[in-house]
């Protein structure tokens, strides 16, 4: 049997809507996680969710928590990794 090992673990994004608009959740385990949104994707134009109007609710040790308030249209999110995870 063959194990393939992925040197890290990759972050889980956790959505749910709420009464001030989306709120996001995630763990930074690892440097240079960026939540983003677009409006459209042909084509997308990503930009930090925090540009976007994105509040920070939470911002300790390695939890992130963001609130995104409504704007009245569709939204599409991610949460993209700009560094190279570190390897162990």
């Amino acid at each position: 049997m063959q194990t393939l090992s992925l040197g890290f673990i990759p972050p889980m994004l956790n959505v749910r809507t709420g009464p001030g608009g989306i709120e996001m959740a995630y763990f930074e385990t690892e440097p240079g996680l960026v939540l983003e949104s677009t409006d459209s994707l042909a084509p997308p134009d990503w930009q930090p969710v925090i540009a976007s109007g994105g509040v920070v609710l939470t911002a300790e040790d390695e939890h992130r928590q963001i609130l995104l308030p409504p704007t009245g249209t569709a939204r599409y999110i991610r949460l993209r990794q700009t560094a190279q995870p570190s390897a162990e």
